[in-house]
């Protein structure tokens, strides 16, 4: 006999269901990325999905997220033809994630928005 109570032990929990979530989002930006760009390399593929496993991970490996977003940011940005791609966000969602996280995470956040805020004007100007 079926009881609604059954329902309950089916039930996913709150911390699988974040990284479900979390999963979808770097997916998600991954295709689309993947799919704005023409010509692909496998160098070029490495790189986004640097940054859609910092999306997928950033929750329970912060400092790692971030390190490998603005990994996969520099990287793709090194090249002088390269254009935003929708997966550049997962920098500030790193950040971010940093800064809520950690109690000192949002000095260190912030100090690096800024050194890197140099670095990206004459880029986002053009």
């Amino acid at each position: 006999m079926f009881h609604v109570a059954d329902l309950r032990r089916l039930r996913v929990p709150s911390v699988w269901r974040w990284a479900l979530l979390d999963a979808v989002v770097a997916v998600v930006l991954l295709v689309v990325t993947i799919e704005q760009q023409e010509a692909a390399s496998p160098v070029w593929l490495l790189l986004p999905l640097l940054m859609a496993v910092a999306v997928a991970i950033r929750r329970w490996r912060t400092v790692t997220a971030v390190v490998l977003a603005c990994l996969g940011a520099v990287g793709h940005h090194a090249d002088p033809t390269a254009h935003p791609i929708l997966l550049d966000l997962a920098v500030p969602l790193a950040l971010y994630t940093l800064a809520s996280a950690h109690p000192g995470g949002a000095r260190r956040s912030s100090s690096a928005g800024c050194l890197s805020r140099p670095a990206c004007s004459p880029r986002c100007s053009s």
